[in-house]
């Protein structure tokens, strides 16, 4: 799965992690996943519900700056919440 390209000022990935992250959620088929803290890890495992078609991910995050740049990056029909 490519990843979008990130802004100048956003963490770099860790390829190895986000595949293990991805390959977890479609693994265990999770119903519903919390995460704190938004970024590409939001994207892979909406990604993963979306390739399960099922689930739901609830994201929280401080900065609504931060929640906005990667609601940007999802698609419209993303199972993802932001809190």
């Amino acid at each position: 799965m490519p990843l979008p390209k990130g802004e100048d000022n956003e963490i770099s990935v860790i390829p190895f992690d986000l595949y293990n992250l991805h390959k977890t959620a479609i693994e265990r088929k999770p119903k519903c996943i919390l995460e704190f803290g938004v970024g590409f890890s939001t994207l892979v495992l909406c990604h993963a519900l979306m390739e399960n078609k099922f689930g739901r991910l609830y994201t929280i995050d401080t900065s609504e700056e931060w929640l906005e740049n990667t609601r940007k990056k999802l698609p419209d029909d993303a199972p993802v919440h932001f809190i």
